[in-house]
C-alpha cells in the first residue's frame, strides 16, 4: 500500500505541476499577447495534441504488451530497435506532412503553426515513446521528473519572454520545443541501457514493430476517436469562425484541460498496476470505484462560479466566451471518467474492440452534432453545448457496454452511476441557467451533498477496501 501511495504521489505530484503551467499560461497569455497571436497558440496546442497517433499504434502494443515488466528484464536490443522503427515511421509522416502544407495551407500563421508542429513531431514522438517504457515498466520517478524538467523549463521560458517584451507566437512555440528537448536528453539518459544497446537484425526489428503495432492499432483508434470526439468540434469552429474565435473559445477548454490533467496521472499508474490482476477482481474494483469517482468528478463542477468570476475580472476582454464554461465544465465529468475507470478497465481486461465501437459511435454522434450546429445553424454556442453532449453520450454509451458485457457484476452497480451523473450535470447546467451565482453554487452543492448521503455505503466501502489497488 506504500508503494502505491508513493508512485500515486510522484505522478500525481508531477501533472499537478502541469496543471499549475497550464493555469500559468492560461492567466498570462490572454492578458499580455493579442486575440490573434493567443488564436495561433491555443491552435499549436490542439494541433500537437495529435502528434501521439503518429506512431500508428506501435507505442500503444508497447505498453499492452510489456506493461508490468521488470525494466532491467527488458530485452534491450529489441526495445531499442523499436526506437529505430518510430523514427522510420516518423520520417514517412514528415515528408507526408511537408507535401500536404506546402500544397493546401497559403495562411502565413497557420503556416507557422504547421510547421511547429512537424518540429514539435521530430522530438515528440522519441520522448513519447521512452515515456511509455518507463511507465510500462513501473519506473514512475523518472517518468515524473521527465514531466516536471519539461514543465518547468517551459514555464521558465515563457516568463522570460514574456518579461522582456516578446509577444508573439513563434517565440513561445520556440520554448516549448527547447523544453521538450531537455526533456527528451533527460528521458535518454535515463533509459540509456537501452539506447546503448546493440541493435537487432533489420528483419527482427521489422516483425516486431508490426507486432506491436497489430496489437495497439485498436487501442490507438479507440483513443484517436476518443479525442475526435470533442476535437469534431474544435475543427469546425476554426474551420467556420476562424483563428481568434477558436482562440476565444480554446480558453475556456483550456480551463477544462488543466483540471482533467491532475485526474488523468491517476490512469498513469492505475494501468500498469491492474495489468496482472485477474480479471473477476479488476471487476470488482470498477465497480468500487466507480460511484465515488464519480462524486468526486461531480464535485469540480462546484469550481465554475469562482472560476468564472475570477477568470472574468482578470481577463474582461474574454468574459464574453468565458460564459461557454458553464457548459463545458462538464467535459471534466465525463472526459474524466473515461480517463482513469473506463479506459483503464477496459484496456486491462484487453477489450479495446469495446472501447472502440464506443469511441466511433461517439465520433459519429459529435458530427452530427456539430455539423448542424456549426454549418446549418451557424451557433457557436450550440457547437460548444454539442462538445459536452458528444462526451457525455460516449461516457453513458461506453458504461452501458461494460454493463451489458458483465458477467461477475450487478447491473444495477453499474448502472447507478450513470444515473447519477446524468441527473448532476443537468441540475448543474439549469441551475446555473435559472438562479443567480450563489444561490446556484449553494444549490447545486446541496445536490452533491445529497447524492454523497445517498451513496455513504458505497464511498465508506471503497474507503475501507482501499487495498485492494494495491
Amino acid at each position: 500500500m506504500k508503494s502505491a501511495i508513493k508512485t500515486a504521489s510522484q505522478v500525481v505530484i508531477a501533472n499537478s505541476f502541469s496543471a499549475v503551467t497550464s493555469a500559468a499560461l492560461i492567466l498570462l497569455l490572454p492578458k499580455l499577447v493579442s486575440e490573434y497571436q493567443f488564436g495561433l497558440w491555443q491552435l499549436y496546442v490542439f494541433y500537437t495534441s495529435f502528434i501521439g497517433f503518429f506512431h500508428l499504434g506501435l507505442q500503444d502494443g508497447m505498453i499492452l504488451r510489456y506493461a508490468g515488466q521488470d525494466y532491467d528484464a527488458l530485452d534491450r536490443p529489441l526495445m531499442k530497435s523499436q526506437l529505430l522503427f518510430l523514427n522510420m515511421l516518423q520520417l514517412v509522416g514528415l515528408v507526408a506532412l511537408s507535401l500536404i502544407v506546402w500544397l493546401t495551407v497559403s495562411e502565413p500563421g497557420k503556416t507557422l503553426v504547421l510547421i511547429g508542429f512537424m518540429a514539435q513531431m521530430v522530438i515528440f514522438l522519441p520522448y513519447s515513446h521512452l515515456q511509455y517504457l518507463l511507465q510500462a515498466t513501473c519506473r514512475f520517478k523518472e517518468f515524473s521528473w521527465s514531466l516536471l524538467l519539461e514543465k518547468a523549463v517551459f514555464l521558465v521560458l515563457v516568463v522570460l519572454a514574456l518579461l522582456l517584451g516578446a509577444r508573439d507566437f513563434a517565440l513561445f512555440l520556440l520554448a516549448d520545443l527547447c523544453a521538450k528537448l531537455v526533456a527528451l536528453a533527460y528521458a535518454c539518459a535515463t533509459c540509456r541501457e537501452v539506447l546503448l544497446a546493440r541493435t537487432v537484425p533489420f528483419p527482427e526489428m521489422l516483425r516486431e514493430g508490426f507486432r506491436n503495432i497489430s496489437v495497439g492499432l485498436i487501442l490507438l483508434g479507440a483513443n484517436l476517436a476518443g479525442i475526435l470526439v470533442v476535437g469534431v468540434v474544435r475543427f469546425c469552429i476554426e474551420m467556420e469562425w476562424g483563428v481568434v474565435v477558436f482562440g476565444q473559445v480554446g480558453l475556456a477548454f483550456n480551463v477544462c484541460s488543466f483540471v482533467l490533467l491532475l485526474f488523468s496521472s491517476v490512469a498513469q499508474f492505475l494501468f500498469p498496476m491492474l495489468r496482472h490482476l485477474e480479471s473477476d477482481r479488476v471487476s470488482s474494483i470498477y465497480v468500487l470505484l466507480n460511484i465515488p469517482l464519480t462524486l468526486l468528478l461531480l464535485s469540480t463542477l462546484l469550481l465554475y462560479q469562482p472560476l468564472y468570476a475570477v477568470m472574468c475580472w482578470w481577463l474582461p476582454n474574454y468574459a464574453e466566451p468565458l460564459r461557454y464554461l458553464m457548459f463545458l465544465l462538464p467535459l471534466i465529468v465525463f472526459q474524466g471518467k473515461s480517463s482513469v475507470l473506463i479506459n483503464t478497465y477496459l484496456k486491462v481486461l484487453r477489450k479495446e474492440r469495446v472501447m472502440l465501437a464506443a469511441n466511433i459511435g461517439g465520433v459519429i454522434f459529435a458530427i452530427l452534432v456539430a455539423t448542424f450546429s456549426v454549418f446549418v445553424f451557424h451557433e457557436l454556442m450550440w457547437a460548444v453545448i454539442s462538445a459536452s453532449v458528444a462526451a457525455g453520450a460516449l461516457t453513458v454509451f461506453a458504461e452501458l457496454l461494460i454493463a451489458r458485457r458483465a458477467e461477475s457484476v450487478s447491473q444495477p452497480a453499474l448502472l447507478a452511476p450513470v444515473v447519477v451523473e446524468i441527473i448532476l450535470t443537468v441540475a448543474f447546467i439549469v441551475t446555473n441557467i435559472i438562479l443567480d451565482g450563489l444561490v446556484a453554487f449553494i444549490a447545486y452543492a446541496a445536490l452533491c451533498l445529497l447524492a454523497a448521503w445517498l451513496f455513504r455505503g458505497q464511498v465508506r466501502a471503497a474507503l475501507a477496501t482501499r487495498h485492494k489497488i494495491s
